[in-house]
């Protein structure tokens, strides 16, 4: 990422309403596309993550971020019509890979 690209990210996400790794919302709401490496670059070996404190503290709260989340995308001007004109684009698509094949 450029430190322009970052810059942009900042100013889209301020005040804070995106996880960081909400890539997908990043995406389909203001066309930022974010990649990132698999099989990850820097590992520390916990595969199954569970000596992480910040996938407990998760774990607890996943129906209330899932609300606070779902809420968030009703407030975003045109995710109605992004939502439904990606879902339409994805099935469009494999459409197409299926003719292909």
């Amino acid at each position: 990422m450029t430190q322009q690209a970052a810059k942009a990210l900042i100013h889209i996400n301020t005040p804070l309403r995106w996880e960081a790794d909400c890539g997908g919302m990043f995406n389909l709401l203001y066309g930022l596309e974010i990649l990132s490496l698999i099989p990850p670059a820097i590992t520390d070996g916990d595969t199954d993550k569970e000596g992480s404190g910040l996938e407990q503290q998760r774990a607890v709260r996943v129906v209330e971020r899932a609300a606070i989340r779902c809420r968030l995308k009703r407030q975003e001007k045109g995710y109605p019509f992004r939502r439904a004109r990606w879902v339409l684009r994805k099935e469009f698509q494999k459409e197409l890979s299926y003719e292909v094949e």
